[in-house]
């Protein structure tokens, strides 16, 4: 009779164990193996769903890179931001939603013939573009989605109307209300990619399919055309609770910054960008330009388009909360020839990132969209802290790897948004 009273007891510890000593022991697990520590009791489900502890376990995870491996539908690669630490480095399988499909070679891939592209973040929100193909040799629509790839959750974006073509420019949190929001330039007719256009904004929080979209601002000075994808999420740096573009069709074929306030969401205004136009000799026709925050401050990364010259400026605007005007300081010049790269990897279209504000301000994140690399590179010391390889090859995928710079926090939150789900379509689990 001994041995079932010592399960029994043994069995009972789980529910007699503090529950502040659950939430410590749940905190330094990662995020996949506390949604299953929540089918161990009712105690620790508690513990694990709670608001609070869902709240203070996502402050606690570190911010990553992500990238989808080998395009569309592929694994995503969570990656320690501040640290590149390969042994840190994980798996995402997000379980990209399946629609209903007579094509076997679709239904052999899990997603009904749906393509799915990684495009965006915001917090520990993913964005995506559905690409859906109705059939061998039939075109296909397009359609936004957001995910939360932890808990495998995915609701369908809306868009404005349907009269006219419409670009996704930003994804943000409101902090007023808390709601995550969706910053849309839509032409006002569907005819004209010249004529009049308008921006939105509406909240994922709402009815799926019934935004409330608004009006936001005066008439755009730019319309959508139809060789522009769905969304230039990726483009767009927030700082200091503002949105900002280089490639917004408003500004993009000049030399200003476009900037949107996330708070009054209103359009603030335009500031000109580092004084690199009109010096082609130093820069070229086209220079690679990226926005990013160093060290607390709105910068710019600009490498010529001259082959002679591999090199990256870093700019920054030292008076960003003046009312007088701009000033533009390069502060760094960071030689790309002498990164130690094979001469087949030197970055050829090189883009830099933010650290984010517990990093050392002088190291910043260098990426390589030719070798499919990543390195931290310190500023004043001029040398590579770490390189990572990112894929290996993509020979073994005939989809390419594109390595956005976007930036993902781990979340356990089930947002209320995510229980609005488009009937026929399901949740790929098995991935």
């Amino acid at each position: 009779m001994s041995a079932p009273a010592t399960e029994a007891t043994s069995f009972s510890s789980f529910d007699d164990l503090n529950a502040d000593v659950v939430a410590e022991i749940l905190f330094r697990l990662p995020s996949a193996s506390v949604l299953r520590c929540r089918a161990v009791c009712r105690a620790w489900r508690d513990v694990a769903s709670g608001p609070e502890f869902v709240a203070a376990y996502s402050r606690r995870r570190p911010l990553e890179l992500v990238v989808q491996r080998h395009g569309d539908n592929g694994v995503l690669d969570a990656i320690p931001l501040a640290t590149l630490d390969e042994a840190s480095r994980r798996c995402l399988h997000p379980g990209y939603p399946s629609s209903n499909s007579n094509d076997p070679a679709a239904a052999a891939t899990g997603t009904g013939g749906d393509q799915y592209s990684l495009m965006g973040s915001c917090g520990d929100l993913l964005l995506f573009e559905r690409n859906h193909r109705a059939g061998a040799g039939m075109g296909g629509d397009r359609q936004l989605w957001v995910c939360n790839p932890v808990t495998r959750q995915w609701s369908p974006v809306a868009l404005p109307h349907r009269n006219g073509k419409s670009l996704l420019c930003g994804l943000y949190l409101h902090r007023p209300s808390g709601e995550h929001r969706l910053l849309f330039l839509t032409n006002d007719t569907c005819r004209d990619i010249t004529g009049p256009a308008s921006h939105y904004v509406g909240s994922l929080e709402l009815d799926t399919y019934r935004y409330r979209y608004r009006r936001v601002g005066g008439p755009a000075l730019a319309a959508v055309y139809f060789l522009m994808g769905l969304t230039i999420t990726a483009q767009c740096l927030d700082y200091h609770g503002k949105l900002h573009w280089l490639h917004h069709p408003e500004v993009t074929e000049t030399d200003k910054i476009l900037a949107f306030d996330t708070v009054s969401e209103t359009f603030r205004r335009t500031m000109p960008r580092p004084p690199l136009l009109g010096t082609k000799k130093q820069y070229g026709e086209m220079p690679i330009l990226s926005l990013l925050e160093m060290d607390g401050k709105l910068a710019v990364a600009a490498t010529p388009d001259l082959d002679s010259s591999m090199r990256m400026d870093l700019w920054v605007l030292e008076d960003y909360d003046s009312d007088d005007g701009e000033s533009w300081t390069c502060r760094h010049r960071i030689d790309l020839s002498a990164l130690s790269l094979p001469p087949s990897r030197l970055l050829r279209h090189p883009c830099c990132w933010a650290m984010g504000a517990h990093s050392d301000d002088d190291v910043i994140l260098l990426g390589d969209m030719a070798s499919l690399s990543l390195l931290l590179y310190h500023l004043t010391e001029k040398r590579v802290l770490k390189r990572i390889q990112v894929v290996a090859s993509n020979k073994k995928s005939p989809q390419t790897t594109y390595m956005w710079a976007l930036v993902f926090r781990d979340s356990l939150d089930t947002h209320a948004f995510f229980h609005l789900h488009t009937p026929g379509i399901s949740t790929n689990s098995s991935m």
